[in-house]
Parts: structure tokens; sequence; C-alpha cells
């Protein structure tokens, strides 16, 4: 159920609180979890603008003006805890398989995968809440780039942790599936020179320094 318009300050300043947290303590999996029901409440508050209907938007562009520079910070992050856990998990899928379970060395690992869990499914609320602002058809490679100020390893990052979910989640968007689609027709995008080569203007010697 949508929220109504009449509550749009409160929410608004419940998704500030909750996602200024990534500004004082490093994302652990309940603090992920956290920032992720900030991102759920201003996804939810964009919803009938990403459907095309009318909407009071000021309350919601001025929050999301004020917490662009905690989003830029939240996307590094969640970019940073993914590569460190990524790792892990791999290990965890090496072990062997054991019938006795004092011999089972899988809960040593299980922390690991639920935190990369958490932090996938933040990806996907940030990149719900990107879209939903930007609007569903405008978004496109070159303003994921420019969200990610040109941090091409932080954005693949980011839709990986996406495209990792599950649609079927319901802990999820209700349109994973549509954002998904949104997100990989905007991935085919970033082989464009201008943005293979953002500095270049064409010439040779630009495209040879690079």
């Amino acid at each position: 159920r949508r929220p109504v318009e009449s509550s749009f300050p409160c929410l608004c300043g419940l998704a500030v609180e909750c996602i200024n947290v990534v500004e004082k303590a490093e994302l652990s999996t309940v603090l992920a979890r956290l920032v992720t029901a900030g991102c759920e409440v201003l996804a939810a508050l964009l919803l009938p603008l990403a459907d095309g209907e009318a909407s009071s938007f000021d309350w919601i562009r001025e929050t999301l003006e004020d917490l662009s520079d905690q989003i830029d910070f939240l996307a590094l992050e969640v970019y940073c805890g993914l590569g460190r856990l990524e790792s892990k998990v791999l290990e965890s899928d090496e072990l062997p398989v054991v019938l006795d379970p004092i011999e089972d060395d899988f809960g040593a690992y299980w922390g690991s995968i639920e935190h990369r869990q958490a932090l996938q499914e933040l990806s996907a609320w940030l990149m719900c809440v990107l879209f939903r602002a930007l609007g569903y058809a405008s978004v496109t490679a070159s303003s994921l780039m420019e969200f990610v100020n040109h941090d091409l390893l932080c954005l693949c990052s980011l839709l990986r942790g996406l495209f990792a979910v599950r649609a079927d989640d319901s802990s999820l968007p209700h349109d994973t599936s549509e954002i998904q689609g949104v997100a990989l027709g905007a991935l085919c995008g970033l082989t464009a020179p201008d943005l293979a080569f953002p500095r270049s203007d064409g010439s040779e010697g630009d495209i040879h320094e690079q």
C-alpha cells in the first residue's frame, strides 16, 4: 500500500535517519538491513513517479538532495563490502561435504554469506531508488556512470548485487524483475565510446594516452 502524502515529511525523516547510519559505522549485516529499510521508504515514496502518476515531490526531492553525499558514500561502501566478502564466500563453496557435524566448517562462513546477502539486497533497493528517481525510461548507461562518479568497478558491483537477488523474494521491490531488465539494458550501453573514453575528444592521441 502506498503512503499518503500527509505522511511524506515523517517518512522522509525516517529514511534520512536510517541512511545516515552509513557515515557513522561500517555496514555490518544488521546496519546494512537498517540502511536498506531507509531505501525501502524512499522507494515507496518514489513509486508514483515511476508509474507516471502525479505526486507531491517536494519533500522527496529535498530529501534526495540532502542525502546525495550519503548515497554516494553508501554506493562505495556496498562496493567495498561485497568485494571483501566475495573471497570468503568462494572459500565456503569449496568446502568438502562431510557427514560428521563436528568436522563441518561451514558455520564459520555463514556470517559472511549472510552479510553478502544483506549487501546484495541493499544494492537492489539502492538501484530501485535511483531508477525510480530518474524514471525507468530515463535510466541509461550514462546516468548510471554519473551516479557512481564514473567508477566502473563500483557500478558493476552494485549491478551484480542487483542481479544476484531473486526477483520473487518478498523482501525486495515488487517490480524487481522490471528493475533488473532496465539495468541490463543500461549495462549494454556501457560499450559506448564516450563512456569507454570519457576524456577523449575522438583524436587518436587521446585514445593512446588512455
